[in-house]
């Protein structure tokens, strides 16, 4: 068996025959093939070590992260039965990526699994959704619109050649990530973060806030302290131990402040609350991130999620920022539809089609943030 894992940690109960990752030096991993520090080998020396053939089952987590131009070197690889696991193995804004996906993997298997089937069957817990608009600042508006205009050239240039579709180039998907930090890390947010907090957190409960970076996470502990809360930081640069960290999360409750690193491979079913300050429009993360509140655990029965949505505070004057409230109610209706409390989707639907959005056409917005 061959298990591709792009993450931060790879945990074998097995024994499989190869294990290629990127990943920390702590992680712990199947023995047979590896190279110093767990750091990823050349490829062409990879595929000499790999015994490859129709006796091989090739394994992909995080499925998505294949489809590559960097991970996909590793399809090369000739096996027999495949396995592709993903919240979802579409690669946003990425056609040609998703494709090699599913020429090697083959179509989602029937039938799918819905969030609404698993709360149903008792896999997940049921939740209650609350978005809060918050608003760019001046200098941050004035850079979307920046942005916008340099994304605007980009796709004009990529869409005057009408003999053949091309995917969207490196320098205009660069841009597209750019732009969306901006929303993502809106200089309103550590201060949302402080007003939900003195609202509504309580001693005991297991609070989870998702920051974008560092800085972000920086600054939301910083807002936090000044209302009173002590959060825990947790992200793979911390200075303290992390497993410490989580093991008193577990044990007394209270409120941590991450980053990425929680999106894919770490499990804390405890948690009862999420804020979301940072979320891509790559529905994927905000998936994951849903999920990882929903988790069963004892004694938990309702999960509640808060939203910061970022919006224009005029769309005449700001008409550049239409594209990020389209994809700010396509990712906020996500969360909404399966919500007990109804309240908030109806809202978000009037609000969307106040405005002329057609949800169904500008559902799958996002790009792909590969880690290679």
């Amino acid at each position: 068996m061959l298990f591709c894992c792009w993450q931060a940690r790879v945990m074998t109960h097995g024994k499989p025959q190869v294990v290629f990752t990127r990943c920390p030096e702590d992680c712990q991993m199947s023995r047979e093939l590896s190279w110093p520090r767990c750091r990823p080998p050349q490829p062409t020396h990879f595929m000499r070590a790999v015994d490859d053939g129709e006796h091989l089952m090739l394994v992909a987590d995080e499925v998505h992260q294949i489809g590559s131009a960097f991970n996909s070197r590793s399809m090369a690889i000739r096996s027999g039965a495949t396995l592709g696991l993903s919240a979802t193995p579409y690669r946003y804004g990425d056609p040609v990526g998703t494709a090699r996906i599913f020429d090697r993997f083959g179509a989602v298997i029937e039938p799918k699994i819905t969030l609404q089937d698993a709360i149903n069957a008792g896999r997940l817990v049921e939740y209650e959704y609350y978005p809060h608009v918050v608003h760019l600042s001046a200098v941050e508006a004035d850079e979307w619109r920046k942005f916008t205009d340099r994304i605007k050239r980009e796709a004009a240039k990529r869409l005057s050649d009408k003999s053949q579709v091309r995917p969207v180039s490196e320098l205009e998907k660069l841009l597209l990530i750019q732009r969306s930090r901006l929303a993502k890390k809106a200089q309103a947010k550590p201060s949302l973060a402080a007003r939900v907090l003195e609202q509504h957190y309580e001693p005991g409960q297991r609070w989870l806030v998702y920051c974008e970076d560092s800085e972000q996470l920086r600054d939301v502990m910083e807002a936090l302290r000044g209302v009173g809360v002590h959060p825990i930081e947790y992200h793979s640069a911390m200075t303290g131990d992390r497993v410490a960290a989580m093991d008193w999360f577990r044990q007394f409750g209270g409120v941590i402040v991450s980053i990425r690193c929680l999106d894919e491979g770490v499990d804390i079913p405890d948690v009862t609350h999420a804020l979301i300050l940072a979320s891509s429009q790559n529905p994927r993360q905000f998936i994951q991130r849903r999920g990882r509140v929903l988790r069963k655990a004892p004694n938990k029965n309702i999960a509640v999620v808060h939203d910061a949505i970022v919006a224009p505070l005029d769309l005449v004057d700001e008409p550049e920022q239409q594209s990020l409230l389209r994809a700010e109610l396509v990712r906020a209706l996500e969360f909404a539809g399966a919500a007990i409390n109804k309240t908030a989707g109806a809202q978000l639907r009037s609000l969307a089609m106040s405005l002329g959005i057609d949800l169904e056409r500008d559902g799958n917005a996002g790009i792909e943030e590969d880690e290679e």
